[in-house]
């Protein structure tokens, strides 16, 4: 398989997935996203997708926090999905929050 269809990096465990580029299709409704974690003062984290506008989330703990963006990213994607629109990604992220780190997430929709 090439890195283009697939999306991974050349390993020597073809199961690690090592994200690279920007948001793109890695197969049939699976989707790769980068995602800004960010902790918050009063304890947990949030959590924001850093190409499309609009989709944020929470969690108690940073594990939380992950899987509960990726259950808003399937929704969102439901939603532009039941509206017959196209995902308005952004074409390039938006800028990282100075205290927020850096995450992907694989999203089946």
């Amino acid at each position: 398989m090439s890195e283009t269809t697939t999306g991974r990096r050349p390993s020597d465990n073809p199961t690690v997935l090592r994200p690279i580029g920007e948001w793109r299709t890695l197969g049939p409704g699976v989707y790769r996203c980068m995602v800004y974690l960010t902790p918050e003062a009063e304890g947990g984290f949030s959590v924001e997708a850093a190409t499309l506008p609009g989709v944020a989330s929470q969690g108690n703990n940073e594990k939380e926090a992950l899987a509960n963006i990726a259950e808003a990213l399937e929704g969102a994607f439901a939603a532009y999905r039941d509206l017959g629109t196209k995902i308005p990604w952004l074409t390039m992220p938006r800028e990282r929050p100075s205290t927020a780190k850096e995450k992907w997430v694989i999203v089946h929709a």
